[in-house]
């Protein structure tokens, strides 16, 4: 039988309720599933509606954010077309004791748009306007902020960076309750999280690798990340002060390297070395220590025992440089020396390129003397012939010392050693450089007016724009690496060919050198930039020097009455011609990497 139940009550539906499933439904439309899954929040609810889990590339994160979801219908808008509502303070407290993102949504059901406000925006808000005195029980938000679908993408991002930082807390959190040792946590402007302990302990395990790869950068900022600390060890304020000596950071270094010497009794003969001579610099160029108190006590630090492969080759050096003029027995001393120290460390590849980039760089300086003495001497006798010598001989060692220079780079490329790289391929366009500028003179000398002027080959010019090329690479290089110091190596080299080239663009070489030193004590940088800038670039001072002798011939030839010699070309035998041709170099010294490739 059919019951008659029109007139029985029903469950009256609620605009309100109704409201509350639009707004929900119509929230969930804007939240993309490839990258949010909603779940309501139905059992005992205390303030929150909603959580939106993120998906990453397919997969579930467990990172989450919370959402209040509230809908108005009859609201007036405020004059700045905000929308007031009222909020439970105890809703905002309680939103703030989640660990995740949480945000307030409001859907205004005439417009059908969403406005949100973050819970801790609303939280500082609150503050703000009643000084955490007197609070009352409801705080009204003023929404304006249109949800949309780039805002929502900034939520999403905004959330999973979160949850990435809180799952590099973690193990950090874990670590400080098993320690017995109290132990800070930093987290940087990158949210990366670091443990200051372990950041200690990472450089001074791994810090002399750090700077043998130059990693100067890597190493001060893990310093910076090291903070606050108690006391840190001698090894820990060595490395840390290297690390800023090559940076620039003079008077910071010293205050490491300071440190680093109460504790140099622990060091091994190396290191003690290394120490003492780094601190010996850096004084020096904070102007703490003078030329010649510089030059005492490293002749005195490099007398002594177990002084490393670095100082054995710097010793080497400057007893070569100390003995002004070179010579072949002078070379041979200095070759054997290299030889010497590579024999005892066959196996450090470290060691061996930087013994073999000293060579490069002394055989640089010394055929570039002996270039300019030569041709020097075939102008003054007007000996044509000797200069097709000088010419040949040049282009003969020319030719071994870049088969040399690129064994060497192959070898430093399979060794990652970038910085060394960078160094050797300034050396090679140096070569170029004071090669150019030295034949240029001479090619272009007149001693009727006493001067060298003529224009730069098209060769010269073309070969130069390929070099500028590459240093310009190699400058970007070292501006990423954070290398300034090599940087403003390159920077100068790079003034030095403009200037040669007669290029405006030295300008604005001089503002990026100023835009790196602004960033960093680097004192003697500065005195050189600034040397080299008042005339003291290799080839004005080649330049003011030749002209000088080469008009002081002049001058004397005339007062003997014999300077019609100076400009006629005199004709001779081979053994006239080869007479005023002299080398301090016989021969090249030999590259070889067989027992080094075994290391790498």
């Amino acid at each position: 039988m059919h019951r008659e139940n029109s007139k029985l009550p029903l469950p009256s539906s609620s605009p309100n309720e109704d409201l509350e499933t639009i707004s929900k439904n119509r929230l969930s439309l804007l939240f993309d599933l490839t990258h949010f899954e909603l779940r309501m929040e139905i059992t005992r609810d205390k303030g929150v509606d909603l959580f939106a889990e993120l998906k990453q590339n397919g997969f579930y994160t467990n990172f989450r954010l919370a959402l209040q979801l509230k809908s108005t219908i009859s609201i007036k808008k405020n004059t700045d077309g905000s929308i007031s509502f009222p909020i439970e303070v105890s809703n905002i407290n309680y939103l703030l004791n989640l660990s995740i993102p949480a945000y307030y949504i409001l859907y205004d059901h005439n417009e059908g748009v969403f406005y949100y406000e973050k819970v801790f925006a609303v939280y500082q808000s609150l503050l703000k306007k009643y000084n955490s005195k007197n609070i009352p029980s409801q705080f009204k938000i003023r929404f304006s902020k249109i949800l949309t679908p780039e805002v929502i993408s900034e939520i999403y991002t905004d959330t999973l960076n979160r949850g990435n930082l809180y799952r590099k807390i973690n193990p950090h959190l874990e670590h400080a309750e098993q320690s017995k040792i109290a132990s800070g946590i930093v987290i940087d402007h990158h949210n990366e999280v670091y443990n200051i302990d372990q950041n200690i302990s990472y450089l001074e395990q791994w810090g002399l690798a750090l700077i043998n790869d130059a990693a100067f950068n890597t190493i001060t900022e893990i310093e910076r990340r090291s903070h606050p600390r108690n006391e840190a060890s001698a090894m820990f304020n060595l490395i840390c002060g290297v690390a800023y000596y090559y940076k620039g950071k003079v008077f910071r270094a010293i205050e490491f390297l300071r440190l680093a010497a109460r504790g140099k009794a622990g060091f091994d003969p190396v290191l003690r070395s290394m120490l003492s001579y780094t601190m010996l610099q850096a004084e020096h160029e904070a102007g703490i220590l003078t030329v010649m108190k510089l030059k005492s006590k490293t002749l005195l630090l490099m007398e002594g025992d177990d002084i490393g492969s670095f100082l054995e080759v710097q010793k080497a050096w400057k007893e070569l440089d100390n003995k002004n003029m070179p010579n072949k027995e002078k070379m041979q001393e200095f070759y054997a020396s290299i030889h010497g120290i590579i024999g005892r460390e066959p196996r450090d590849y470290k060691a061996r390129i930087m013994a073999y980039s000293k060579v490069i760089e002394a055989d640089l300086l010394t055929l570039i003397f002996d270039l300019g003495k030569n041709l020097f001497t075939a102008v003054c006798t007007r000996n044509e012939r000797s200069r097709e010598v000088i010419a040949s001989d040049f282009a003969d060692f020319e030719k071994y010392f870049h088969s040399r220079m690129d064994s060497l780079m192959d070898f430093i490329g399979k060794s990652q050693d970038l910085q060394a790289m960078a160094n050797v391929s300034l050396m090679k366009i140096e070569w170029y450089y004071r090669k150019a500028f030295v034949f240029h003179l001479y090619d272009h000398w007149d001693f009727s007016t006493l001067t060298s002027e003529g224009e730069l080959s098209a060769i010269y010019k073309k070969d130069f724009d390929k070099h500028l090329g590459f240093l310009n690479d190699t400058i970007k290089l070292l501006k990423q690496l954070g290398q300034e110091e090599n940087m403003l190596m390159s920077l100068r080299l790079k003034y030095k060919i403009l200037h040669f080239m007669n290029d405006p663009g030295i300008n604005e070489v001089l503002n990026e050198m100023d835009q790196v030193t602004a960033g960093g004590d680097f004192t003697r940088m500065r005195k050189l930039i600034k040397k080299m800038i008042n005339k003291g670039t290799d080839h004005e001072i080649h330049s003011a020097d030749a002209i000088f002798r080469l008009s002081n011939v002049y001058n004397l030839s005339k007062n003997e009455g014999i300077e019609q010699y100076l400009f006629e070309n005199i004709e001779g035998d081979d053994l006239e011609r080869n007479a005023n041709v002299d080398w301090s170099i016989s021969k090249l010294m030999d590259f070889d990497f067989s027992v080094a490739y075994e290391a790498l």
